[in-house]
């Protein structure tokens, strides 16, 4: 009866485990081949940073220019944007930073793994996340990074149940701080 027992419990466990890798997986090899990062072949600037560039850079009146900017975006999710929007936008010349005091103070590295922001940003970044970028969070904040994964597995899944492939919305972008139109 024991044996039977362990027997099931054990099978059970790695139908689930295997199931979940499966499933892990798949978000990450079908959400990056259809999440689409393409902008106009005509744009050749790119800004990427924080509220800073999000609020400050207009990218309607700088030509052939766009903003990718997002408040309280920590550097690790500018990079992987910023990966992903070069590899499909070949006429991109130029990048610029946000860069100040802020971004490289030292309370800003748990602030870039800690909870609110892996709850944040993860979600969204995690399919286009290579092993070493997994692995250094996973260093940094194991017990939030397996409470994040089941939230990211859940909302990726809708995404790819609902064909949602476009980031537009959480790609950043200007953003004025009033309306002056």
């Amino acid at each position: 009866m024991i044996k039977r027992f362990i027997f099931k419990t054990t099978f059970s466990f790695c139908v689930y485990s295997i199931l979940a890798m499966v499933i892990c997986f798949l978000i990450h090899a079908i959400a990056p081949i259809q999440t689409k990062f393409k902008i106009d072949n005509e744009i050749r600037n790119l800004f990427l940073g924080d509220s800073q560039i999000e609020l400050g850079i207009d990218d309607r009146v700088i030509k052939d220019s766009k903003n990718f900017a997002h408040a309280s975006e920590p550097y690790l999710y500018s990079l992987i944007k910023l990966r992903k929007l070069l590899e499909q936008n070949k006429t991109i010349e130029r990048v610029f930073i946000s860069y100040n005091n802020i971004s490289i103070s030292s309370g800003i590295d748990e602030w870039t793994w800690g909870k609110n922001n892996l709850n944040y940003f993860f979600p969204v970044y995690w399919p286009f996340m290579k092993f070493d970028e997994m692995r250094f969070l996973f260093k940094k904040n194991k017990y939030e990074i397996f409470n994040v994964i089941k939230k990211s597995t859940r909302e990726n899944i809708i995404r790819i149940l609902k064909l949602r492939f476009s980031l537009s919305g959480f790609h950043g972008g200007y953003k004025p701080s009033y309306d002056n139109d």
